[in-house]
């Protein structure tokens, strides 16, 4: 248990003791002394839980002076109170006057205080997004390890193993397990899960692409990968087809698991859309379309609105365009000439439910991300002999996006159909 956990436990406890002992006191002024004790008491607990549960998963690092400045002092005020309160000795007349304006003043303190956290959350989170409008990456796998889009940590342990992420991968990892260990549940430790999951699969990355790695001198420090993978089961895993180690991203997970609320979940779970699957597709169509399409697809569901929504569609349309587009379907495996009809490497169920799925996802969006989903789902359809839906989605397009880059093309699309 947290100390500040704790110190919510402890206020919650006294003050429910004292609020039930007032009741048996002699005398106004004792009872009235105790009760405000226990007001104290929940005024502290209350403060507590908020800044506990609310505010510092908004902010990274967190420092609490505040329970120095504030909750002692309510608390010191507090059990005097009451143990003057509760003694057989009567209190005197000023006793209770006296205490019950310390514990208002410090009760007041705790309320400005809160309203101040909250005040500064705004323009810090601000900042924040407009720091990270970045345009996307397009190839995550080569990238070296970032701070998190949306939170930048500023701790001194994260900057220190972020130092070492390319001349000692292995000293970061370690410094990173090592300060989750002692906090695994603290939101202090979301930025550690998050920069510790890069670097685990930018580990992975290393040894099947030295060429492209970040790293410094790739080839001596991902020497032992293999065995390091080997002795890690639950973070990494067998791929038979490539003969390698695959990351899991499991840290990944931790973050989305212990800290559902937080920025970083966003974070972590577009992390996890590249990741490394394994397997082969041995020149199944479907196949192909559906390992590039359902992790953004997956993310998109859950986070339709994000710093990488716009990069996730482009990858869910590449998914597509990229395997089965144009006047003709022709891979090196095999030509379609209907799109309706099933062959050793094509099957339209698994096609057309895909593309159920996409335009499904796409009603889900925020409607300035519809246009290129739209166009990508109106051209299936119109393959698919389903003319009537594609001019649908066409018009949608002209009609509600104007300025569309594709619009030309669109236009051209939809005059055929008529």
């Amino acid at each position: 248990m947290h100390p500040q956990q704790i110190i919510i436990v402890v206020c919650a406890c006294l003050a429910m003791m004292f609020s039930v002992v007032s009741r048996r006191l002699v005398g106004n002024g004792r009872r009235w002394t105790l009760l405000l004790a226990a007001f104290g008491f929940f005024a502290v607990a209350g403060y507590e839980s908020y800044m506990t549960f609310v505010w510092e998963k908004t902010v990274s690092a967190a420092i609490r002076l505040d329970i120095f400045v504030i909750d002692f002092p309510i608390m010191f005020i507090s059990i005097i109170a009451g143990v003057l309160a509760w003694s057989k000795k009567p209190v005197n007349h000023g006793s209770p006057k006296i205490a019950s304006g310390l514990i208002l003043l410090g009760t007041s303190a705790s309320l400005f205080a809160l309203g101040g956290c909250n005040n500064q959350r705004a323009p810090a989170t601000q900042q924040q997004e407009a720091r990270t409008e970045v345009p996307p990456r397009a190839v995550p796998s080569t990238r070296p390890p970032q701070p998190a889009t949306v939170q930048t940590p500023v701790d001194a342990l994260y900057q220190q193993a972020q130092g070492l992420s390319h001349s000692d991968i292995h000293k970061a990892m370690e410094l990173l397990e090592a300060a989750i260990a002692k906090a695994p549940d603290s939101p202090n430790s979301a930025p550690y899960y998050l920069l510790l999951g890069r670097l685990k699969k930018e580990f992975e990355n290393c040894r099947l692409d030295q060429a492209n790695s970040p790293l410094d001198n790739p080839k001596k420090q991902c020497e032992d990968f293999t065995e390091y993978a080997k002795a890690r089961p639950t973070e990494y895993f067998y791929n038979e087809v490539g003969g390698d180690y695959l990351y899991r991203g499991v840290h990944f997970q931790e973050i989305e698991k212990r800290f559902p609320s937080s920025a970083l979940a966003v974070e972590a779970a577009y992390e996890i859309t590249n990741l490394s699957k394994g397997g082969e597709c041995e020149g199944f169509l479907d196949c192909y379309i559906e390992s590039a399409f359902s992790p953004v697809r997956d993310f998109l569901l859950r986070y339709p609105d994000s710093l990488h929504t716009q990069e996730a569609i482009k990858r869910a349309d590449d998914a597509f365009r990229k395997t089965l587009w144009g006047d003709v379907w022709k891979t090196e495996w095999t030509e379609i000439k209907d799109p309706n009809q099933a062959s050793d490497y094509y099957d339209p169920t698994n096609l057309k439910k895909m593309v159920q799925e996409y335009e499904d996802l796409a009603e889900k969006l925020p409607l300035r991300f519809r246009a290129r989903p739209w166009e990508t789902v109106a051209y299936y359809r119109n393959r698919f002999g389903e003319k009537d839906r594609a001019r649908e989605l066409y018009e949608k397009i002209v009609r509600q996006f104007p300025d569309y880059e594709n619009i030309g093309e669109v236009r051209q699309n939809l005059a055929t159909l008529k």
